[in-house]
Parts: structure tokens; C-alpha cells; sequence
């Protein structure tokens, strides 16, 4: 019995300079068989995808390039005769003199990079508990400490 699908591989086997014949007699007896069955499970179609897939051939270099695209603060620039640093100082001694009290105390402060040039401002709120002008830092309640280069502003309330 002659099948549709013997007649198509005839043919591909005549167009590719194959001999026929040949091939029926040396292959005959397997051309019918059913493909055996494989002792590996089939891969889903998102692990085959997976092996195409980019990879990351210069480990590290992207997050080089985010750190230089991330951007940070100039570092706060005022001298002894500034407004701001009078202001700062007229805090302080406003605090030392209600200190006792353990006053709500707001501080903006500036943190350096430990990466890069520049930092970040960061509010740091808390209940005062001493000023130490030896060793100039604010401590707060809970155990929190401050010096006194890193602050930009104080609020007091």
C-alpha cells in the first residue's frame, strides 16, 4: 500500500540526487516505524525560550552605569558668617536652655555617599536628650546621634 506521504519523500529523495531504490532497501524495514519514545520529559515552551535568552555577558556593568546615572546633593557650603549658620547657632542655644524639657526636634541633615561625590538630606526627627558641644553631637531618646557639621536645619516643635 502506497501512501501520500511516501509519495512526497520519493520525491524530496529524487530531487536531492538520492537513490531510490537503495535507500528502500537499506531503510525499508525502519521507514514505517513510529518514533520512540523520548526518556526525558518535554520542555515547556518558556524552557526552550530560556536558552535564547540574553545574558549578561559584562557581569556588573549595568549596575556601574545606574551608579553613575544616580544622581546626589551637593554637599551644603556655608561659612561662619552666613545667615544659615547664625540661624543653626540661635537654635542651639535656644535648645540648651529648654533641653530638660526633651523637646521635639527636627533636624535636616545632610549624609554623605559613600559611593560617589555629593549625598542626601535627610529629616531626622526625635526627642532631644543632650547636647555634648565637646564632641559636637545632638543625642536624642532613643539613642540616635548627630554631629553638629552634618546639620543643615533645626526646627524645634
Amino acid at each position: 500500500m502506497l501512501f501520500i506521504s511516501d509519495i512526497f519523500l520519493v520525491r524530496d529523495f529524487a530531487m536531492n540526487g538520492f537513490d531510490i531504490e537503495q535507500t528502500l532497501l537499506k531503510y525499508g524495514d525502519i521507514i514505517k516505524l513510529k518514533r520512540p519514545p523520548s526518556k526525558y520529559v518535554k520542555a515547556t515552551a518558556e524552557q526552550r525560550a530560556s536558552q535564547f535568552m540574553p545574558f549578561d555577558a559584562l557581569t556588573g556593568y549595568s549596575d556601574a552605569i545606574d551608579e553613575v546615572d544616580r544622581v546626589t546633593d551637593d554637599a551644603p557650603d556655608f561659612d561662619e558668617n552666613s545667615l544659615q549658620y547664625q540661624e543653626i547657632n540661635e537654635k542651639i542655644a535656644k535648645l540648651k536652655t529648654i533641653i530638660d524639657t526633651k523637646p521635639k526636634v527636627t533636624f535636616r541633615v545632610f549624609v554623605p555617599d559613600l559611593n560617589k561625590e555629593g549625598g542626601i538630606y535627610q529629616n531626622i526627627t526625635g526627642h532631644l536628650r543632650r547636647i555634648d558641644e565637646t564632641n559636637r553631637i545632638f543625642s536624642f531618646t532613643d539613642a540616635k546621634d548627630i554631629s553638629f557639621e552634618s546639620v543643615v536645619k533645626i526646627t524645634i516643635g
